[in-house]
């Protein structure tokens, strides 16, 4: 049982974090679910559905890394 939750712990540190490359993570603590979106219009459509109907979303720091490692454009 430790081990499960251990899993846990992690996956709710990596969703916290923003350190999956390409895609953002929500965890549900309630309902006990992940989800995982695709840094992209689907995966920003999908989140914004997400937090029209009161589901947890990915987090800010989360949000902030991604916008970090895009490359930046040059003129």
């Amino acid at each position: 049982m430790a081990s499960l939750r251990r899993f846990r712990f992690d996956v709710k540190t990596l969703a916290e974090s923003g350190g999956l490359p390409d895609y953002l993570m929500a965890f549900d603590v309630e309902r006990d679910v992940v989800t995982i979106y695709a840094i992209g219009p689907k995966g920003r459509r999908a989140e914004a559905c997400d937090i029209q109907t009161g589901r947890p979303h990915a987090t800010l720091t989360a949000h902030k890394r991604v916008v970090a490692r895009k490359p930046k454009r040059q003129l």
